[in-house]
């Protein structure tokens, strides 16, 4: 520790595919990243999985925790020679992590946690929300609750009565 200032390990965080959108839409309970160590400066079986937390940069004024009880296998997803451990968060708890976002909006997500040798390691992680905005119109073309192709029918009835006063 630097004036008591916690010293955080390099990490990245990443999903797969990386184009896959951000599923606030409520479908999933939760939403699933990847974390692992940049140039050797500690080994994914060090993560301390009670203490993965996820916030969003610049303020980092809240954070949410990753899901407990979720088993986690560490693995090389990217082929990239280094292992990482998925990880996930509750997908309301993102939602109303990004609820002040509009728009198409790249946001910076930092994932923190602490190692079983007591330093910590964070990694950011960039959402682009365009891809989020493409899944919610997709839902906007559903169709609504009980398959009511006007859920206001009656008030289209009450429009056409009103329509040959005029």
């Amino acid at each position: 520790l630097l004036n008591g200032a916690p010293v955080w390990l390099p990490a990245r965080a990443f999903v797969t595919p990386a184009e896959r959108p951000l599923p606030l839409d409520g479908k999933q309970p939760l939403w699933t990243f990847y974390v692992e160590p940049e140039g050797g400066s500690f080994r994914t079986d060090e993560i301390d999985l009670a203490t993965v937390t996820l916030g969003r940069e610049p303020d980092l004024s809240e954070w949410i925790s990753a899901a407990p009880g979720k088993t986690a296998t560490i693995s090389d997803r990217d082929r990239n020679g280094v292992a990482e451990l998925p990880l996930a968060v509750p997908t309301e708890d993102v939602a109303a992590l990004l609820s002040d976002v509009s728009g198409r909006a790249l946001v910076r997500l930092l994932c923190r946690g602490s190692l079983t040798g007591g330093m910590g390691f964070e990694a950011p992680l960039d959402v682009d929300l365009a891809a989020l905005l493409q899944v919610l119109a997709g839902d906007l073309r559903e169709l609504p609750e009980d398959d009511h192709a006007v859920p206001l029918g009656l008030f289209l009835l009450l429009a056409v009565l009103v329509l040959p006063g005029l």
